[in-house]
């Protein structure tokens, strides 16, 4: 017998292998390539998953009471920066250009404290389990988590006199 992803399956006395070979009376779990290759795809972020959290994502935070007032006193054109966040994401994850911008230097220039990150990163990780599979949400925890370090960590920076000079164009 050979179990392909928990399923078994009657084999003959000898079976071809992929690649070449041949295994004589297998009798253990043998991996099912094209449903690896499945869960793969599955686990692959896309710009719809993109697109899907960005939107959900914002609408939250425009009506946060932590994180709510900040991003509403600086974004005039929320339509706007939701395309330059959606930008942003699928620079990051999935390596397209087109982001124009410099996310970090934009960030010193706020008041930004430890609970405003805090409450970013909660409400981001809800609702990408909310909107997405657990694999592809995770991804999206992952690099904020990351992300948020970077920021905190230039805005101690900053703070502390060590400076980081701004990225002139």
């Amino acid at each position: 017998m050979i179990r392909v992803l928990g399923r078994s399956t009657p084999c003959q006395e000898n079976l071809s292998v992929p690649g070449g070979g041949r295994i004589k009376g297998i009798d253990r779990e043998v991996p099912n390539i094209q449903a690896s290759m499945r869960v793969d795809e599955e686990m692959a972020v896309s710009r719809r998953d993109i697109d899907v959290l960005v939107e959900a994502f914002y609408a939250r935070v425009q009506h946060d009471p932590v994180i709510g007032p900040v991003f509403n006193e600086q974004i005039e054109d929320w339509p706007a920066h939701l395309a330059l966040l959606k930008s942003f994401w699928a620079a990051v994850l999935l390596g397209v250009g087109g982001f124009h911008g410099n996310p970090l230097e934009t960030h010193l220039k706020l008041k930004l404290e430890r609970a405003h990150f805090e409450r970013w990163l909660a409400l981001f990780a809800e609702t990408a389990r909310e909107q997405l599979p657990e694999s592809k949400a995770a991804v999206f925890i992952e690099k904020s988590e990351r992300i948020a370090t970077t920021f905190q960590r230039g805005i101690a920076a900053r703070q502390d006199g060590l400076g980081i000079l701004p990225v002139r164009g």
